[in-house]
């Protein structure tokens, strides 16, 4: 995965040069709290294995903490309506924090998935990230990070692609997910079917 994501991030890298060549800016990176950990972000089993191991290693306190945000997400998102629960836009205007946002920041950034590396908003100013207005930004086009990762993940073994909390949830055995529940809220499936959490 390590190799995957330094690949990942090369890409990132040279067009957010070029963006900012071209005089764009790009405020991410320094902010707590920030407004993309509000979206509603897919991911990969491999990735949220990837990143269990990081809260793994994290201190006995902060595993916990995360473990139980986690816990108290799964129980409202199974609360939200299907017409929310599936949409970017209903989502992001519940303005529901990540759950491994500890202290306004990701705890394990290092191993955060594509997705969230691949986010990358254009000429946003800070209060961006307390407005509810999810169409606002324009946000610079990634999509060859996207591949090279989908690429990568899924030559390995088949995979699913559903919401990054609710696989968190199942790899770390957090409130029972069930891979139909993971089903209804996927995004891609590989020709070879969907997979087991294992």
């Amino acid at each position: 995965m390590e190799e995957i994501m330094e690949g990942v991030d090369q890409v990132i890298d040279h067009f957010v040069g070029l963006a900012k060549s071209d005089g764009y800016t790009l405020p991410c990176g320094d902010c707590t709290d920030p407004g993309c950990c509000r979206l509603l972000v897919q991911a990969f089993p491999d990735e949220a294995h990837w990143m269990s191991e990081a809260i793994d290693k994290l201190p006995r306190k902060v595993r916990r903490k995360i473990d139980r945000s986690l816990a108290k997400w799964l129980t409202w998102y199974r609360r939200l309506p299907p017409e929310v629960r599936y949409s970017e836009e209903g989502y992001f205007e519940k303005r529901k924090r990540c759950p491994l946002l500890v202290g306004g920041r990701c705890a394990v950034y290092e191993r955060r998935p594509v997705n969230c590396r691949c986010y990358q908003p254009l000429n946003v100013t800070p209060d961006w990230c307390s407005s509810t207005d999810y169409t606002s930004e324009a946000k610079l086009d990634l999509s060859q990070a996207r591949e090279l990762a989908l690429e990568g993940i899924t030559s390995k073994r088949v995979q699913y692609y559903a919401t990054l909390q609710l696989v968190l949830c199942g790899v770390r055995g957090i409130g029972n997910v069930t891979t139909d529940e993971l089903t209804q809220c996927f995004i891609k499936v590989t020709e070879a079917g969907l997979p087991s959490l294992e």
